[in-house]
């Protein structure tokens, strides 16, 4: 009876002197420096990343500081994409306690997301200094670094469900989420429509949840995006609906390059702070939604930072994503495509069916500073014809001249009108 004792005890004792592995997100470092976060394909590749967007000039580190669950050898993994091919930029390194790796990372995945292993490394203090170094300055990524014991024989899959399952069996992501109470209505999305759907329900007395998965407010009109709303506001059938939009606008035509833009985040910020009856809610992206007999209950939505949870309860939801991700989410019917002509009467649809979708714009802009100007060499680039389809010479949008502007371009460059605006969205933005 006592060896078996002994024999269990020495189970237990081993047990518990295994090594844990190690899993740390890019979006919870602490310090991002020049390193962008980018939540916006967290459903096709399951997490918000940061990206290294320096146009050519490399960006400061990000970097954090973790805490080994134990002391010894770990192999390290990377989870990253290679986006523009063998041979093409978006390579980094990563530093332990500022010494980098002797591998990059960032090549060699063909342009998917993958796990690129780094070698071996050897933990002997329990808190270790972690940074990720962009070494070509054109949107390298990272979305999570994995510490595994060097004494396990594991080696992460590149598979979507078994990252998923990773992520919740190492970080406990997918716990059940924190209660936010019972609101009257629910609006998920920051935009110029769920703004304005948000403070005209809070002026009427409701409690309101807006839910932004940014960290700013404006949508497509904000000064991440800056394409500002155009066309009839207060048009018949409905006169009222420009006093909201006109408390979010500047008093003055605006463009795209123009810093008032940031002043307009700030005043927008306002006009829905001021409204005590809405809890507004930034950086939580609405991913899951619980039905009731046909019915929204409520939705949850995941923090893009800490990957928190948060439930949210309601009565009536407005879906103001852009994406009707919600609605999606509910179940509710959609179609991807442009109907016939004979579907709807529609007087410019085509006469059958087809899998055009609108594109999606490179908007950018150029004016003449005086001198020469130098540009990174980019060999792993598109070429760009002489076709008039991407004559720029003469600012297209809008049709003036602007002061200041020798050329621009906007709806004229776009692409990914045959791919899937959701499915393929990251490989779209990539391409252009």
């Amino acid at each position: 009876m006592k060896n078996y004792l002994y024999i269990l005890c020495f189970l237990l004792i081993g047990m518990s002197c295994k090594q844990e592995m190690l899993l740390v997100e890019a979006e919870s470092f602490d310090h991002y420096g020049g390193w962008v976060l980018d939540a916006q394909f967290m459903d096709q590749m399951g997490s918000p990343f940061l990206m290294a967007h320096g146009l050519g000039e490399p960006v400061k580190d990000a970097y954090t500081e973790v805490e080994f669950p134990d002391l010894g050898e770990y192999k390290v993994f990377v989870r990253t994409r290679d986006w523009a091919g063998p041979n093409g930029p978006g390579h980094f390194s990563l530093l332990i306690d500022n010494v980098p790796l002797e591998k990059d990372f960032g090549n060699g995945g063909l342009g998917k997301w993958f796990w690129q292993e780094g070698g071996v490394i050897r933990v002997d203090t329990p808190k270790v200094k972690l940074a990720l170094r962009d070494e070509t300055g054109f949107n390298g990524r990272c979305d999570a670094v994995l510490f595994v014991p060097l004494s396990e024989d594991f080696i992460p899959s590149d598979d979507m469900d078994a990252v998923r399952e990773l992520r919740s069996s190492v970080n406990s992501r997918g716990s059940k989420p924190r209660e936010e109470g019972d609101f009257d209505l629910v609006v998920v999305g920051g935009g110029f429509a769920g703004i304005c759907a948000s403070v005209s329900a809070a002026r009427l007395g409701l409690k309101v949840a807006l839910i932004q998965n940014r960290p700013v407010l404006g949508g497509a009109a904000s000064s991440e995006i800056r394409v500002n709303p155009i066309g009839g506001k207060g048009a018949t059938p409905f006169p009222y609906n420009r006093e909201i939009v006109k408390e979010l606008m500047y008093p003055k035509e605006q463009r795209s390059y123009s810093e008032d833009l940031v002043d307009m985040d700030k005043k927008r910020l306002e006009v829905v702070t001021r409204e005590k009856n809405i809890s507004l809610y930034f950086n939580t992206h609405v991913n899951e939604v619980i039905m009731d007999n046909g019915r929204i209950k409520a939705v949850i939505g995941e923090n893009v930072k800490d990957g928190s949870r948060l439930r949210f309860n309601a009565p009536l939801f407005v879906d103001c994503t852009g994406d009707a991700s919600v609605g999606y989410l509910a179940g509710a019917d959609f179609r991807m495509s442009r109907e016939s002509h004979s579907l709807y009467n529609e007087a410019f649809a085509p006469e059958k069916e087809d899998s055009l979708l609108m594109g999606n714009s490179l908007y950018w802009y150029a004016k003449d500073e005086g001198v020469c100007s130098s540009f990174p060499d980019c060999p792993w680039a598109l070429p760009i014809n002489s076709d008039e389809e991407y004559e720029v010479s003469v600012p297209r949008w809008p049709m003036k001249k602007v002061p200041g502007i020798t050329a621009t371009s906007s709806w004229n460059w776009e692409s990914g009108f045959t791919k899937d605006n959701i499915a393929e969205a990251e490989e779209i933005r990539d391409y252009n």
